[in-house]
């Protein structure tokens, strides 16, 4: 893929760039995040610059909140998500919920979400994200939908923590980086780092 051939070269002739493309990038997340937006990675997220620097460059599945309400749920979170191996768990989650309401939802159907999302995922402890999903037993979708945009502004974090974690996990390994983000996308949803751009910072800059 293209993406994949333009960070293989990046990295591999220099590759001590790797750490600084990836504060750059979350960097300019956290600024985003300051504007009302996240996002999701699409399956062409990234592009070079004359710096040698990685930098986004498709924000097609962006989130701008001020806009999104109520009634207009399904224009920004199509049924065409759930295809997107670097959602959030709380994105499909939501989506799904979307698409498919329930109006209590018991452990066959919180069973049905948790395989559709681990079915194509590397990586993903199945176990783990089974604790995070069983909280929502006997709750509706709308209330479920409601209480996971608390955390929408982690969602574009998962969404970079789990590319790099798929694509790039030795040199995520060699720059300390690994563990970060492994324990980010697996994090329940309160538990997900509010300053993981500093963390990232401490570990890159040490």
């Amino acid at each position: 893929m293209i993406k994949t051939k333009i960070l293989n070269n990046i990295c591999s002739s220099l590759p001590s760039t790797f750490p600084k493309s990836i504060y750059h990038i979350f960097y300019s997340c956290s600024i985003l995040h300051k504007h009302d937006i996240s996002f999701t990675l699409s399956s062409q997220p990234f592009v070079s610059h004359s710096g040698n620097l990685v930098q986004l460059s498709d924000f097609s599945y962006s989130f701008y909140f001020p806009l999104i309400q109520r009634h207009n749920l399904k224009l920004y979170f199509s049924p065409v998500l759930l295809q997107n191996p670097y959602i959030s768990f709380d994105v499909f989650v939501i989506t799904y919920l979307i698409h498919h309401p329930i109006e209590c939802l018991r452990k066959e159907d919180t069973d049905h979400i948790l395989e559709l999302f681990t079915n194509s995922r590397e990586k993903i402890e199945i176990n783990t994200f089974d604790n995070h999903i069983a909280y929502f037993h006997n709750y509706n979708s709308e209330q479920v939908i409601q209480y996971l945009f608390q955390f929408k502004y982690s969602w574009t974090y998962y969404s970079l923590c789990y590319f790099f974690v798929i694509h790039y996990p030795d040199l995520l390994e060699h720059f300390s980086l690994y563990n970060l983000f492994y324990t980010y996308i697996h994090s329940s949803f309160k538990e997900r780092r509010d300053d993981l751009l500093g963390d990232i910072h401490a570990i890159v800059f040490a």
